[in-house]
């Protein structure tokens, strides 16, 4: 399966590059870099309880270009670690992206992102994931595709764990929409919609959804959408099969239409399950504040053998200090569950908070925290892990 994204992806890719003239693909930015980094470790759970020093270097590359129809960019990096308790130096992680964007037309554009994330590093992964101990692949990708008329996309993400008894899981959906009636600021729309969620390559999951929408610009900067239809779904692990009212309503802009010191956006969606997502932020001279909520469905494997509903809130605080100073602080909790039954949850705590400084164009220090801790509840006596690191940096990239 990762290999079949992977080719995808990368032909998917080659296209995009091609789209205004072979010979100014290779047209653009180049950017290696090195992090060297010292860090202390502190972990404690039930198994292990104690820290270490560890010692890291980072090369990294960065390849892009942009351009006025397309743009894009490769990013790779990998980790080499060497602890106190063994100096011998080795592989730690792997982790590359790929985003392309293209508007071949006035109305029309084309969009491309992938993401592989090879690492037993927790705080590599996104706040609020549930993860058992050892090494983790994770491959993600999507794709869209807009016109004045029709408008499709595809979403896959795979998850595979190094642990014989975890089973891995995988995620994807895609849809297609068509515009029959387009007036000024509103649009008519017909989608079709599936989505599909695997454990261990079985099906535990599946969705088709059928809606009929309005889609309408109210100003510059507010926009609605509003869709109805029906979902037909079928849960292979528990043998059911049923049909619902799907349902899926959004707004986005509506802080700054009302004139609020913040603008907002959210979307909530109802087919098997509920399912959304909300943003609040605020953006002054150079200060950045943002709180978040989403609820997700998943089939993430790991620690659960059935699908998920995920619960997050967070925030994120951003600030320049003197124009080459930056603080960053960041913070979320989450709540993992079954869908069906409550045999595991799963809590995730985590904070972060840095400060990096330009010290040249070419030069830049960073000391960083982070914190996490993962409460696992299956039975009446809880397991409960925290983790720790202060770490100090120096990057040396030539733009």
């Amino acid at each position: 399966m990762r290999s079949r994204i992977a080719w995808t992806t990368t032909g998917l890719f080659l296209t995009w590059l091609n789209l205004d003239g072979g010979s100014r693909a290779l047209a653009g930015g180049f950017s290696p870099g090195m992090t060297i980094g010292s860090r202390v470790e502190k972990r404690s759970t039930s198994a292990v309880n104690g820290g270490q020093w560890v010692a890291s270097v980072a090369p990294q590359l960065t390849i892009g270009r942009p351009g006025p129809v397309t743009s894009w960019e490769i990013s790779a990096l990998r980790s080499y670690e060497s602890y106190f308790s063994s100096s011998a130096t080795r592989p730690a992680t792997d982790l590359a992206s790929i985003r392309a964007s293209s508007a071949p037309t006035k109305r029309s554009e084309l969009t491309l992102d992938g993401a592989y994330l090879r690492s037993q590093d927790l705080f590599y992964l996104a706040p609020g994931t549930p993860l058992p101990s050892g090494q983790t692949e994770l491959c993600s990708g999507s794709v869209r595709a807009l016109s004045s008329r029709e408008e499709a996309t595809y979403q896959i993400r795979a998850t595979n764990y190094k642990v014989a008894d975890k089973p891995d899981g995988f995620y994807q959906a895609w849809s297609a929409a068509v515009f029959p009636m387009t007036i000024e600021h509103s649009r008519l729309l017909v989608r079709w919609k599936q989505k599909e969620w695997r454990l261990n390559h079985s099906q535990a999951l599946r969705v088709a959804v059928a809606t009929a929408g309005y889609r309408r610009d109210h100003s510059p900067v507010l926009s609605s959408e509003f869709e109805i239809g029906v979902a037909d779904s079928r849960d292979a692990l528990h043998g059911t099969q049923r049909r619902d009212l799907a349902v899926s309503a959004g707004i986005s802009g509506v802080g700054r239409a009302v004139g609020l010191p913040f603008d907002a956006r959210a979307l909530i969606a109802r087919d098997m399950s509920t399912t959304g997502s909300a943003l609040l932020w605020r953006s002054v001279a150079n200060t950045w504040l943002a709180a978040r909520w989403e609820r997700t469905l998943d089939a993430q494997g790991g620690l659960f053998d059935e699908p998920t509903l995920r619960d997050l809130v967070g925030f994120e605080v951003r600030d320049t200090l003197g124009g080459r100073t930056v603080a960053i602080l960041k913070g979320s909790f989450a709540r993992t569950r079954s869908r069906v039954g409550d045999t595991l949850r799963v809590e995730d705590r985590n904070a972060s908070a840095s400060l990096s400084r330009q010290l040249q164009p070419w030069l830049t220090a960073r000391v960083t925290y982070l914190y996490s801790r993962q409460t696992e509840t299956r039975t009446a006596a809880p397991q409960d892990s925290r983790r720790s690191r202060a770490e100090l940096s120096l990057t040396a990239a030539l733009q």
